[in-house]
């Protein structure tokens, strides 16, 4: 079945800001496909498809892909959201551990990319989310590997967004501080730890686990995230849909402490404070992402 709705696809949707990403989409009246490695385990996220995802291997991308354009025939708007974190030291850290956070956290948000890209060229509009992290342009101790793939993912997303504006789709990268998520749950912690490191980071993981722990909601960063699919409208607006629970929203601006620069550049935002931050770059007047 093919539809004139704008259809969206999320990965790492079984919680966290894949969820509040697919529900904040779904609630602006597109059609949405969440994905997860375990579909099954989801946490909630109610009657909305969730597909088998796993962005580490291609034919897995592709099975997806196929399956959101065969019963849609379109795919407007791509959030590469899958991630995993590792601890560690990196005299305690294996190359192989660092392979396996890069190949998730930048390689498989590649290949998502290069998976949709020709789709929304051939529609000449399109916008890919990548979320990133404060940790990208902020980086912490003992989480080497981590930062290093959300840095890669910034740069590779600036450089993507500079190659297709033309084409009518926008890449933008969007850069929380701590979110109240599982994300420590889905980290492991590097396997031949010794000292002097074990000793000096416990300190400092305690304190990531105390400050993920105290975070903003994960449906905050899910509201920058969908400020960019809305350019005709402001951040407030774009995001004042109830969530769930019944309470409204917060806007990017009060989420973030993000201030928006006038209509001729609708998607940078600019954050005084090194907590969090969306942006792409400057927007050609001319181009209308996600329109139908």
């Amino acid at each position: 079945m093919k539809t004139k709705r704008r259809v969206a696809l999320v990965t790492g949707a079984s919680s966290g800001i894949g969820r509040a990403c697919v529900q904040q989409l779904a609630s602006a009246g597109l059609t949405v496909y969440g994905t997860s490695r375990h579909p099954k385990r989801r946490r909630g996220g109610g009657d909305l498809p969730m597909l088998a995802l796993d962005v580490c291997y291609d034919d897995s991308v592709r099975t997806c892909v196929d399956r959101v354009i065969s019963e849609t025939g379109r795919i407007d708007v791509l959030v590469n959201n899958a991630g995993v974190g590792l601890e560690g030291a990196v005299e305690e850290t294996s190359l192989d551990e660092i392979r396996a956070v890069l190949e998730t956290n930048f390689f498989g948000a590649v290949r998502m990319m290069r998976a949709v890209l020709p789709i929304m060229r051939k529609r000449r509009s399109g916008r890919i989310i990548n979320i990133g992290s404060a940790a990208g342009f902020l980086p912490m101790p003992y989480s080497a590997a981590y930062s290093a793939s959300k840095h890669a993912l910034r740069g590779f997303s600036e450089s993507l967004d500079h190659e297709v504006r033309k084409l009518g789709i926008r890449v933008s990268v969007i850069e929380p501080g701590f979110v109240r998520t599982d994300i420590v749950e889905h980290s492991t912690v590097a396997a031949a730890p010794f000292e002097p490191y074990t000793s000096a980071r416990s300190n400092p993981a305690r304190a990531f686990r105390q400050a993920i722990a105290r975070g903003v909601p994960s449906r905050s960063s899910c509201a920058a995230s969908c400020c960019t699919c809305f350019p005709k409208a402001s951040c407030a607006s774009a995001t004042s849909a109830s969530s769930p629970t019944g309470n409204a929203l917060p806007s990017c601006r009060s989420a973030f402490n993000c201030s928006v620069t006038p209509r001729a550049d609708p998607l940078r935002h600019h954050c005084p404070l090194p907590t969090s931050r969306a942006h792409s770059g400057t927007v050609p007047p001319a181009v209308e992402p996600c329109t139908s």
